[in-house]
């Protein structure tokens, strides 16, 4: 999860705030930001609306991000 390592990475947010907005505990962040477990497909949406709407360095990478979640999320649906 390239974006999250960035924000973390960059002290954009510290962990403990990107986890408390991903709803999820610091040591599953870890996990996802050690690439040890695959962040779900809506933490990763969450994560794309956190960064857009307060980061505006990473408005971008964010937009694509939630594009990328949303194709995949039809294409889901679309095989459903």
């Amino acid at each position: 999860m390239r974006l999250a390592r960035t924000i973390v990475r960059e002290r954009v947010l510290s962990r403990e705030q990107l986890a408390v907005e991903l709803a999820v505990s610091p040591v599953t962040l870890d996990m996802y930001l050690a690439g040890k477990r695959l962040m779900p497909i809506e933490r990763q949406l969450c994560l794309a609306g956190v960064v857009i709407s307060t980061v505006p360095r990473f408005k971008l990478e964010a937009y694509r991000l939630r594009d990328e979640v949303v194709a995949m999320m039809e294409r889901n649906a679309a095989r459903s």
